[in-house]
């Protein structure tokens, strides 16, 4: 199915931005502010690239295009919150709750758009989606279940890092529901808008979302980082010549797809970020410093059979 292929590319390279914005984001931005001002910057240009491609919409109810307005700004809201809680949350425990958006997608779907789906379909969705949460957990599943029940017969978050993540969970599950919310009005508008049109309102929606977090000081900034060759051909790679593949593959899946099972695919991420990373943490490369022991392998490559055996049930 070409919905599948379009939904892996996507997730394949948003897995990469992600490896190249962790890059970016340890050693060269100094601030959130400054990323913000880059990719508002890019997607600003490339909606107006894909506006003149697509051109205004003509003989389409107002309503389709207010709902493909509102998609845009869902997404720009999730990648906002997203960041936002990573800042409160150590990565790989924050993805393990963005990760649940498939879940609420297949559910709203049902509901608003219509959508069925057979008892095996449903049952592939929570393979996935467990498989996707297992792979974004830092530590062997044992470790973490040992840790939760020593909270619970315990008094409450004491400690530091407990209590940013009681903070960050409700900003995390509304990255979740914002990015549940994005797939499906923009599966709805693209009943009569064009995939280009769907994808120019998506990046104008997060240009405007990013931009309420600019600071003056972003702009110095990201002159100081652009000066490093190294932070320049990895913004360039990322946000100028991938992001447009991830958003424009997941879009021209979405109008093929069942949006459902469309999200359940794209949100196979943590697989390719798996890999990449792996890869780029091996000692004769070192560029990233994920963790490589035994016990985090096996958890890892265990997700990644589940999400496999999800997907082909599909």
């Amino acid at each position: 199915m070409v919905w599948i292929v379009l939904s892996l590319i996507s997730a394949a390279s948003y897995g990469t931005v992600a490896v190249m914005d962790k890059r970016l984001l340890d050693r060269h931005m100094p601030s959130l502010s400054s990323y913000f001002l880059w990719v508002g910057v890019a997607t600003l240009i490339y909606g107006v690239i894909y506006l003149g491609i697509s051109g205004f919409p003509v003989g389409v109810s107002a309503t389709r295009i207010a709902v493909g307005a509102l998609s845009g700004l869902c997404w720009g809201g999730a990648i906002a919150m997203m960041f936002w809680g990573f800042k409160l949350q150590e990565v790989s425990r924050a993805s393990a709750v963005l990760f649940t958006f498939p879940v609420f997608v297949a559910l709203f779907a049902s509901i608003f758009l219509g959508e069925s789906l057979a008892y095996g379909q449903w049952l592939a969705i929570g393979v996935v989606v467990f498989g996707a949460l297992l792979m974004s957990l830092a530590e062997p599943t044992r470790t973490i279940l040992m840790r939760v029940n020593r909270y619970w017969k315990t008094e409450g978050p004491r400690q530091r890092s407990q209590i940013r993540f009681t903070l960050a969970f409700p900003v995390l599950i509304g990255s979740s529901l914002l990015t549940a919310a994005g797939h499906l009005t923009g599966k709805y508008a693209l009943q009569e808008l064009s995939v280009p049109m769907v994808t120019s309102m998506g990046f104008f929606g997060t240009a405007l979302v990013l931009a309420m977090f600019w600071r003056p000081r972003a702009f110095r900034e990201i002159k100081q980082v652009v000066r490093s060759k190294e932070a320049l051909l990895l913004l360039l790679l990322s946000e100028g010549i991938l992001i447009p593949i991830a958003v424009t593959s997941m879009i021209a899946a979405t109008k093929l797809g069942p949006i459902s099972l469309v999200a359940t695919v794209a949100g196979t991420r943590p697989i390719f970020v798996f890999l990449y990373s792996t890869v780029l943490s091996m000692p004769r490369i070192r560029l990233l410093n994920e963790s490589l022991d035994r016990r985090t392998m096996f958890v890892k490559i265990a997700s990644v059979a589940m999400i496999i055996t999800g997907i082909m049930s599909l």
